[in-house]
């Protein structure tokens, strides 16, 4: 073996000892291996050394040259190898550099490829993380709040300010469960804020109720049927809102009717709250321990019956004569009174838009009541006439109270309404107008209360089977023998 030269970047016989003595001149340079012509290393400015071999492919003059690999990855020995390898496919016809370029090819695009596929994955998931619950609801509200009522905007906002603001909302919404949501609503049901909930100073350490739990499932419903209609990329799972009747939240409706007896008590009540005045409802009651501290300081006239507003009273006695919601008589304004068409125009209720008919009770009513300047309303506020009556509950507590029907709420009068005109003979048309339902479906709930539809179909099948009573027998005649 030939003696290793003084100068290193000078032709030898390359091996693990020179190539480690080869220097970093800051210029590029190629040392040849004087065994194996065409192979040798190139060293860069800062000293890389890749081993390298010039070739010519057969059947092609061109000068080609292909990279082998690095040291000291590859040793001198391997490298030399693979020269080798190299050198004979291209006496073969081969080009080496070709299948390497292919092979470097295939590799870039798979390396390209897994970039690609983490990187959506990555994107997929940061749009999974942004989707949150609570983020989606305030989407909801955004998109759909032109068409909500402001009361039902404000309640399904305090929702999402409520039970949204904590552990649940921040959950994506492709992540939430059946099994979350029934956690929720559970918690919620019981009183209770859910874990992480913002606890407001102005609200009270218990929250929440059966209805509040069966309002927050309504909304989480629109929210998911909301995310599902936006052509996001990610649909949430639609099963994960059980129903009301799995989570024992049905509701339940109380349809409470006075007879026409306990409404004559009530109107006689009505009556004595609007000239002698009543007594306040038990519940409602202000009076003391006449032995606690304060009871000196209580005048002796706050246990005097006191006659009720009129406003107050002709609000209540239209309530009863026309069967609407309690927000559609307090809110009524005068414009709204079409006496020119015999209407009462409602432009916003709960089911939209509404023209009333009114009996002439209900008529004269409206026309007892006289106009306050600068006020709008039918029923205004005794102590801000541009507002209208706050509320009839305490006037209307103190009559049921008097009139012996505890039980009753404001709304009954509603149902009342109802049946007394379907016992006097309306058709279900007829109520549906009078309530104002926007569809049939809502007025059916009444259809028990007509009298006589059972008794007119019982009758029916009556006479039916009387007129088949009736009809001859046949004649029966034996058959005639055959001669013998």
């Amino acid at each position: 073996m030939p003696r290793r030269p003084a100068d290193p970047t000078a032709p030898h016989v390359l091996s693990a000892a020179s190539l480690a003595r080869l220097p970093a001149t800051g210029r590029a340079y190629r040392v040849a291996d004087v065994d194996f012509p065409g192979f040798g290393v190139l060293v860069s400015p800062k000293g890389r050394v890749r081993y390298v071999l010039t070739y010519r492919v057969r059947g092609d003059r061109s000068i080609r040259r292909v990279t082998l690999g690095t040291y000291p990855k590859t040793l001198p020995d391997d490298a030399r190898r693979l020269a080798r390898g190299a050198r004979a496919a291209a006496d073969a016809g081969t080009d080496p550099a070709a299948a390497r370029r292919a092979r470097v090819r295939t590799a870039r695009a798979d390396r390209a490829a897994v970039k690609a596929a983490r990187d959506a994955a990555k994107t997929a998931a940061d749009a999974k993380a942004a989707q949150t619950v609570a983020r989606i609801a305030g989407d909801y509200l955004a998109a759909r709040g032109a068409t909500l009522r402001d009361s039902t905007a404000s309640l399904y906002r305090g929702l999402i300010r409520r039970y949204l603001s904590g552990d649940f909302g921040a959950r994506p919404i492709m992540d939430v469960t059946a099994v979350d949501v029934r956690a929720l609503l559970r918690t919620v049901a019981d009183g209770q804020l859910p874990p992480g909930a913002v606890q407001t100073r102005k609200a009270s350490p218990r929250t929440g109720g059966t209805g509040a739990a069966r309002t927050l499932r309504r909304f989480l419903r629109a929210v998911w049927r909301y995310a599902a209609d936006d052509d996001r990329p990610l649909v949430p799972d639609a099963s994960a809102i059980p129903r009301a009747s799995k989570l024992g939240l049905g509701e339940v409706l109380r349809e409470r009717f006075l007879t026409p007896e306990e409404c004559g008590r009530v109107l006689r009540a009505l009556e004595t709250a609007a000239t002698v005045g009543l007594p306040p409802a038990p519940s409602r009651s202000r009076q003391t321990d006449p032995d606690a501290p304060t009871s000196k300081h209580r005048p002796k006239s706050a246990d005097t019956p006191t006659p009720a507003h009129p406003v107050a009273v002709a609000a209540l006695r239209f309530s009863l004569l026309s069967g609407w919601r309690k927000r559609e008589v307090l809110t009524l304004r005068w414009d709204m009174v079409r006496r020119d068409l015999g209407l009462v125009i409602l432009p916003e209720t709960k089911t939209g838009e509404s023209a009333r008919a009114l009996s002439p009770d209900a008529w004269a009513v409206l026309d007892t009541l006289p106009r306050v300047v600068g006020s709008p309303y039918v029923f205004p506020s005794s102590r801000d006439a541009r507002r209208p009556w706050g509320d009839v509950g305490r006037l209307w507590d103190a009559v049921r109270h008097a009139a012996g029907v505890g039980g009753a709420r404001f709304h009954d009068l509603r149902h009342t309404a109802a049946s007394l005109a379907i016992n006097a003979g309306a058709t279900l048309p007829e109520v549906q107008a009078m309530l104002g339902h926007a569809s049939a479906r809502a007025t059916e709930r009444y259809a028990k209360l007509f009298p006589k539809t059972g008794e007119a179909a019982a009758a029916k099948v009556a006479a039916a089977l009387a007129d088949a009573a009736k009809t001859p027998a046949p004649v029966v005649r034996p058959l005639r023998q055959g001669r013998a």
